[in-house]
């Protein structure tokens, strides 16, 4: 007999043979271990790489069950599903088991396997092959454990950070702290009133470098968030011209903020990370140029914010300007200069990337750079709220209002010391705590307005004092009666020389109503009681006012207010000298009332660095005219 191609009977079974044998041929050199069973779970074929994982030869395996190959202790429940899936055979590819599969080998030893079973129709025939896994479970194993001693090296990173963040701070808040008091002091000599500033200086660029560490850190774990908010871009802007014309024109330089015509003053974004890009930007433009000019151009369009920081410094070599953002990065003239930590760019850029942002650098070598860099900034309706900086003003409280009790609490003498006298020089009622118990008692017989508590305290934590007096005030608890009271509720402002963001929970939850962090500074101390309490304040100069319009830099005259302040009559700059030598800023400034029509820009000037506390610079002045 033919089949329909023609072949006989003889031929067809010969193909057939032959089929049979390519199969087994297929089955024994697969590099995983084939077993099958048919419907009893015996085994009716294997190939040499079951013998080979397994250690039996071929002729002890065929007619047992399977479940030879399976660990003791896992023979009775292997028998049960592998009758069920007798009843409902379908293809399981290797993995998806959905447990962990462990086979056993002649000589009783225990690997972990994968296993594919393929179900045939030929009497309930079922097809497995077996891999052995063992090597990938160790790798997985070493993967585990070298990402959880990766996620324990950073938490001890991050605690040992945080640990020293608060011993740098502490220390840092008594030095600061004092020199903003020593620095206003009328009793010091010109030369000690250097001293205190250059004692400022170093402790400020030693909480710099700490804060620079501290942020990369934070961003590295991902605790870093984008938190948008109204702000002022005009106070802003006015801030950061405060702070660098004076680092600008120590060193000759000419510092311009141009604003575009458009741009709006109230806006939505990350108000504290803008500021830290542009300081970390203006500081090395200033730092590193020594003659010439550094600018700011800002601009905003469709809500998109365009910043572009410009210098006439050495440049930045093309080779390097690839690798600038990249933390620990320095350039020749960073490392000729030894200076900075090598995070300050690489912060902008990741903050930047968190905000949506971009930055760019255009440089040659002998012209200067320019930094430029866009993030989103979505307009805003009204007003945005007031920054500190009108508050380095205060020189007291305004009349006619009622009598304001704030109460320190902190275990350290020295910081008790400084924010009870910052807060005693304006006329504020003052007394202070050492421990959260006496926190407690103190409110119950002062009631105090506003209590500054410091979180870390022997007895009882600042914490747990909060805690307790929002208890004492849900439950009524009897105080010392208040006829001039403002709130109903105590203002409890946190005090820690740790980030915000690493006490933010707990602040929540123990009903605190803001945070301040060490080391502090008298601004924001009484910018937070304007904002929770309302009080007035009398400032000691104007605020300062936006920079005049702007020309390119290469057009701007060098400024030459030096030369006119030469020039002034003898008794004007003598009494002036004294006013500064005593530090009466309320004196020097009436000095520049007689100025101010005549040469409105010198009267500008001065009033800027009498804000600015620049007495020093002043006083060199004075002493050379």
């Amino acid at each position: 007999m033919y089949d329909r191609n023609g072949r006989t009977d003889e031929e067809v079974a010969s193909l057939r043979q032959e089929f049979e044998k390519l199969k087994e041929y297929l089955i024994d050199w697969s590099p995983d271990a084939v077993v099958v069973v048919d419907s009893t779970g015996s085994i009716i074929a294997v190939n040499r790489a079951a013998e080979a994982m397994f250690g039996y030869p071929k002729s002890e395996l065929l007619g047992q069950l399977i479940e030879i190959l399976i660990p003791r202790n896992a023979r009775g429940s292997h028998t049960t599903h592998r009758n069920q899936y007798h009843q409902a055979p379908r293809h399981r590819p290797m993995g998806q088991s959905g447990t962990e599969f462990f086979a056993q080998r002649k000589d009783g030893s225990v690997f972990p396997a994968d296993i594919n079973l393929n179900p045939f129709k030929l009497e309930g025939t079922t097809i497995a092959a077996i891999r052995d896994i063992t090597s990938r479970k160790q790798i997985e194993q070493s993967l585990r454990e070298a990402k959880e001693q990766a996620e324990a090296a950073a938490q001890a990173k991050n605690v040992f950070l945080a640990s020293m963040s608060h011993e740098f701070r502490t220390p840092l808040n008594a030095i600061l702290g004092f020199t903003q008091l020593l620095e206003t002091s009328p009793n010091l000599s010109p030369q000690e009133q250097k001293f205190v500033a250059a004692i400022r200086r170093g402790g400020e660029h030693l909480l710099e470098i700490i804060g620079d560490v501290l942020n990369m850190a934070r961003i590295e774990t991902g605790r870093i968030t984008h938190e948008p908010r109204t702000f002022d871009l005009f106070k802003l802007l006015d801030e950061l011209t405060s702070i660098f014309r004076q680092r600008a024109e120590l060193k000759s330089l000419r510092f311009v903020v141009q604003r575009a015509p458009n741009l709006p003053p109230a806006l939505i974004g990350d108000e504290g990370k803008l500021r830290q890009i542009l300081l970390n930007l203006l500081g090395n433009a200033v730092k590193f140029t020594f003659r010439g000019a550094v600018s700011l151009h800002v601009s905003w369009k469709d809500g998109i914010g365009r910043f572009v920081v410009a210098d006439t410094g050495p440049g930045i070599p093309e080779a390097e300007q690839g690798r600038i953002f990249n933390p620990f990065v320095q350039t020749n003239t960073q490392q000729n200069a030894r200076e900075g930590t090598g995070l300050g760019l690489a912060i902008c850029k990741k903050y930047l990337e968190l905000m949506g942002g971009t930055i760019t650098v255009a440089s040659q070598l002998g012209s200067g750079s320019t930094f430029s860099f866009e993030i989103p900034l979505a307009l805003a309706q009204g007003a945005a709220s007031s920054s500190a900086t009108e508050f380095h003003f205060c020189t007291g409280l305004e009349p006619g209002q009622s009598s304001v009790r704030l109460l320190v609490v902190d275990d350290n003498p020295d910081d008790c010391e400084f924010l009870s006298a910052v807060l005693a020089r304006l006329g504020f009622e003052t007394r202070i705590g050492n421990n959260g118990h006496e926190a407690v008692e103190t409110w119950k017989s002062w009631s105090p307005h506003l209590i500054w508590m410091n979180l870390s305290m022997p007895i009882m934590d600042g914490l747990e004092a909060t805690k307790k007096i929002r208890e004492l005030e849900t439950t009524g608890v009897n105080r010392q009666p208040d006829e001039n009271s403002r709130l109903s509720r105590t203002v409890v402002i946190a005090v820690a020389a740790n980030t915000p963001e690493q006490v933010a929970e707990q602040i929540s939850q123990a009903g605190l109503d803001d945070f301040l962090a060490k080391p502090i500074q008298a601004a924001l101390v009484y910018e937070k009681i304007h904002q929770h309490l309302g009080v007035r304040f009398r400032f000691g100069g104007e605020s300062p006012q936006p920079p005049p319009e702007a020309l390119p830099v290469e057009e701007i005259p060098p400024p030459d207010w030096k030369t006119e302040v030469a020039r002034m009559p003898a008794d004007w700059k003598e009494a002036l000298y004294q006013a500064l030598l005593q530090g009466d800023t309320q004196a020097a400034l009436d000095l520049l009332k007689p100025l101010q029509e005549p040469a409105p820009a010198v009267a500008e000037e001065l009033r800027q660095h009498i804000r600015n506390f620049a007495f020093d610079e002043l006083l060199d002045l004075l002493e050379s005219a």
